[in-house]
């Protein structure tokens, strides 16, 4: 939680402001959660603090509510194009703009940026504060971590293993894709592991 509370001032998230008149604030409270590695292993403990916007009128508290979340197919699309170039993957925290840093945006989705210059691409991928960083160029990845770094807090988790739900494996020539935990979770949540499965008959009608 202190952490948290680091971040948000270290990044100027929040300012304390007087309220309109005739407003009422809205509350906030903390959401807790264990992250773990596509192994099962603990990665870290994180605590956010959100608002409750369930108590938010559109038009009376805001106007418009966005995050920037890629497509899977985008996703997919992305992983396809590094196992085919063979180029490096990198998972880091982004709580930046990439347009200063000479990327421009994707016409096909808008939270997929490129940069191409004298033929070293870097492609990055956001999906909310997290992004998916391809490139043909190990130099040009260090170097954008260290431009980000300069004004953000970043939490660089190296390699790509385990993204919205997809477990990602890499040899030499490609890239597979399991959801075998993601599988799981679901049938945890659901008190259904012990459940035995079941293979529906299909019948043709004469």
């Amino acid at each position: 939680m202190n952490a948290e509370l680091q971040a948000l001032e270290g990044t100027a998230t929040l300012n304390v402001v007087s309220l309109p008149p005739d407003k009422h604030a809205i509350g906030c409270k903390w959401v807790y959660k264990v992250k773990l590695n596509a192994d099962g292993s603990l990665e870290h403990y994180k605590a956010r603090l959100v608002a409750k916007g369930y108590t938010q009128r559109e038009g009376g508290y805001f106007v418009d509510d966005f995050s920037p979340v890629a497509k899977m197919t985008t996703v997919k699309t992305f992983l396809v194009v590094a196992a085919a170039k063979k180029w490096s993957q990198w998972f880091i925290k982004f709580s930046s703009t990439l347009m200063s840093l000479r990327f421009r945006k994707s016409h096909v989705d808008h939270t997929l940026f490129i940069r191409n210059i004298n033929g070293k691409y870097v492609v990055v991928l956001v999906y909310v504060d997290d992004i998916l960083i391809n490139s043909n160029d190990d130099n040009e990845v260090c170097t954008l971590k260290e431009d980000l770094k300069k004004a953000f807090t970043l939490r660089d988790l190296g390699s790509l293993q385990y993204f919205l739900g997809l477990e990602i494996a890499r040899s030499v020539s490609r890239i597979s894709l399991c959801q075998r935990k993601y599988a799981l979770d679901i049938l945890d949540e659901t008190c259904m592991l012990a459940c035995k499965p079941y293979i529906e008959s299909v019948i043709d009608l004469v």
